[in-house]
């Protein structure tokens, strides 16, 4: 499927496959690139191989993509009522002691057959770990760490530690070659502090809002909608809820992050929620802004923000990047770095912080047409989705496995470029190791999204704490420019050619050059250049204000200039047009680096079965902290060295490896890598060095999760080793090709 995306990468590119990649011959004149190129190939292997058959996952998640079996439950739910009613009419009409038992026996296997028959239909609501020791392994293993630990800390910020910060470092990469390579995307390094007129335009200022509510005892605040939801999973989890209330909270839950502060105090008010720590009562909910606000320069007149996205960066640097692009749709700009964001109640590791890492792109398109040249390429991928209609009735509340083609065909999926992020982003979420059937694109429904938005889904993960956010894809139509373009008095169209030049009559404006140049001198070419590109909508406003006061003002380059009657000419001209200027749609892919990170570690951590006590991380070997273990069987001096030539083979390869010669046992020093996620593991042994009295390079290798290892020539492990990191070859295939080491 994927290896006909190579030859539409971008315009101009001739691309030939090659043993070791892919070759880009060019690459469309933005950019000198011509060197070898395996992206794709790692792509591809990755998606096809898999961890787990669309066939398993379709077992796996059977009910609650299953519309038959949610009406098996209507039904089963249906004759349990009956069973009920039966059962009270015996009781009233005082039958028989064996008749009633008889009722109850069946009632009661009745009501066991539609919790099995629930279960399977139920979406789950969180990951089955045992937090607890995935919580110690974090914190043992310096995963993360409270920041300012010394001091007590700060809830809600963190340390990343050594393996955390490389797998992060990974991730980042592999998301900078998956989208902004892939797709010759431009990316800027845009600051974090962010002038408050900007935001204030972007509706920041305005909106960027959670709703809260404060322990009216202790002035603790906790966000209105997260309480609410809390305090219905402790029901739900307890078991001790009937089916009619069950249905009732469950429909709550699914309307709580769209009500408004008194539709949370009225849903808080009825369900009798107190304060979590102090059992007070809590008091009305209202809006709380999520930004960081600072002073900009040492007066004190100017203010500013730290930025809750990179997405207004990107906006700001529009025309350059437009010039970057050769003046043509679609283009898109990426950004890398950090957000900040003022949670009420931060918690939950890195899934709820108050500093993070974004990775976000900012797709500019013709609002008329959406499709997408590559689209064809991701149509037959397999996505799972939780569209808005499904969501609003129990009844329909189900997820759907579907391909993203037939999503965009049946008008699921709004259009061809949300759909095609939603399956690049589906495959990227493969990659770095998400397990399928554990993460879902979940559309927003109608009150969820801005006024201005056509279509919005999340890549939602299951952790331990629920679905949780880690990926955004907004179609957010023309509304970030046309406001900066308003707000700013900029050009932040762009050039649309007609296929052929149409003739049009339309008012137009002729400034009088000498007048101009005698009033405004160096500023008249600005304001010249400024005038002669009006729309013709702004040069009837113009008509106007010089039919009404003689004058008119325009603002350019942030100065206002007074233009009197004299200097400008307002006629009506027949204009011959090769094109339009148009205001680009904008769809929107963000990415939550922290919760992408967090995601993996829980969904990879488990249990050996032979030892409670030894947990593993099952992380993706392409993003792993470290890729390869070199350990000596023993601390003799020969292995020690041995080992460090192969330290030296693997760092010139580039293959990132973790030497551990200490004198522990070998089973525990696998144990210790294990536990970091590390894929791979290299072990010298007597074998490496004698055999029959002479030298045998040769070693062993070992992989994490089934454990088993294989005897290689060293001169063969850094090769191996990156074929199997990039999936150019998998580990059924080193089985086969090596002898086993017992």
């Amino acid at each position: 499927m994927w290896l006909g995306f190579l030859r539409v990468v971008s315009r101009g590119t001739r691309v030939r496959e090659t043993e070791s990649g892919v070759s880009f011959a060019a690459w469309d004149g933005r950019g000198a690139c011509a060197s070898q190129w395996a992206w794709w190939r790692v792509t591809e292997r990755a998606f096809a191989a898999g961890r787990a058959t669309m066939a398993d996952i379709r077992s796996e998640i059977a009910g609650v993509v299953n519309p038959d079996l949610s009406k098996q439950v209507k039904e089963a739910g249906a004759q349990v009522g009956q069973y009920r009613d039966s059962l009270k009419k015996l009781k009233a009409e005082k039958a028989s002691k064996e008749a009633i038992g008889e009722a109850v026996k069946a009632y009661k296997n009745a009501q066991t057959q539609l919790d099995a028959l629930q279960a399977r239909a139920d979406i789950p609501r969180r990951l089955d770990i045992n937090r607890s020791q995935f919580e110690q392994l974090m914190k043992y293993r310096f995963f993360l760490a409270p920041a300012f630990g010394l001091y007590g800390g700060v809830s809600g910020l963190y340390d990343i530690g050594p393996p955390g910060c490389s797998m992060k470092a990974n991730i980042i990469q592999l998301w900078r070659k998956h989208f902004v390579i892939a797709e010759s995307m431009h990316e800027v390094d845009t600051t974090s502090i962010t002038p408050s007129d900007v935001l204030k335009v972007s509706g920041h200022v305005a909106k960027f809002a959670d709703m809260m509510v404060r322990d009216l005892s202790n002035d603790k605040c906790y966000r209105a909608d997260h309480l609410i939801e809390e305090y219905i999973a402790g029901i739900l989890d307890s078991g001790k809820v009937t089916s009619e209330r069950k249905v009732e909270l469950e429909a709550i839950c699914s309307e709580v992050e769209i009500m408004d502060a008194p539709a949370l105090t009225k849903t808080i008010r009825e369900l009798g929620i107190k304060a979590p720590e102090t059992e007070g009562e809590l008091s009305e909910a209202y809006p709380f802004n999520l930004m960081f606000n600072t002073m900009i320069g040492p007066t004190g007149k100017h203010y500013g923000f730290l930025r809750p996205e990179t997405a207004q960066g990107i906006f700001m640097n529009f025309e350059r990047l437009r010039a970057e692009s050769g003046e043509v749709l679609p283009f898109a700009g990426a950004c890398v770095g950090q957000a900040f964001r003022n949670e009420i109640s931060p918690r939950q590791g890195l899934l709820r912080v108050l500093e993070f890492t974004l990775c976000e792109i900012e797709h500019f398109v013709d609002p008329e047409n959406k499709s997408h040249a590559n689209f064809a390429e991701v149509r037959d991928v397999e996505v799972l989705l939780f569209p808005k209609e499904h969501q609003e009735t129990e009844d329909e509340k189900r997820m759907i496995l579907t391909t993203v083609g037939k999503a965009v065909d049946n008008g699921t999926i709004a259009n061809e470029t949300v759909g095609y992020f939603v399956g690049r982003t589906a495959l990227f979420a493969d990659l770095i190791g998400l397990k399928r059937g554990k993460f879902r694109f979940r559309q927003h429904k109608d009150k969820e999204m801005a006024h201005y938005a056509q279509d919005c889904w999340d890549l939602e993960t299951l952790t331990s704490y629920g679905w949780v956010e880690c990926v955004g894809i907004a179609d957010r139509s023309c509304y970030d420019l046309t406001v900066h373009s308003k707000a700013a008095n900029a050009n932040l169209r762009v050039f649309v050619p007609f296929d052929k030049p149409i003739s049009t009559e339309r008012l137009v404006c002729e400034p009088n050059k000498g007048l101009m140049g005698k009033a405004l001198k160096k500023d008249n070419k600005a304001v010249t250049a400024y005038l002669l590109g009006l729309e013709e909508d702004a040069v009837k406003k113009i008509q106007q204000d010089m039919e009404e006061k003689g004058e008119t003002v325009v603002t350019v380059e942030g100065k206002d200039h007074i233009l009197s009657k004299d200097m400008l000419k307002l006629k009506n001209k027949t204009i011959k047009e090769t094109g339009s200027w148009i205001v680009p749609s904008v769809i929107e892919p963000s990415f939550g680096i922290g919760r992408l990170l967090y995601s993996c570690w829980e969904q990879s951590y488990y249990i050996r079965d032979d030892d409670p006590a030894k947990g593993v991380l099952s992380l993706s070997p392409i993003v792993a902290p470290v890729a390869c273990s070199v350990l000596p069987h023993m601390r003799k001096p020969e292995l020690v060295a041995k080992a460090r030539e192969i330290e030296k083979i693997l760092a010139r390869a580039a293959i990132s490896h973790t030497l551990d010669a200490s004198g522990a046992s070998i089973g525990k020093r696998y144990a210790r890598t294990d536990e970091i996620g590390i894929p791979f593991g290299i072990t010298v042994d007597l074998g490496t060095t004698e055999a029959g009295g002479k030298l045998q390079d040769t070693v062993t290798l070992r992989e994490r999760d089934t454990m088993k290892q294989v005897r290689v020539p060293i001169s063969d492990i850094a090769g191996l080793l990156k074929d199997l990191i990039e999936t150019r070859t998998t580990w059924d295939d080193v089985l086969g090709k090596y002898p086993a080491q017992t």
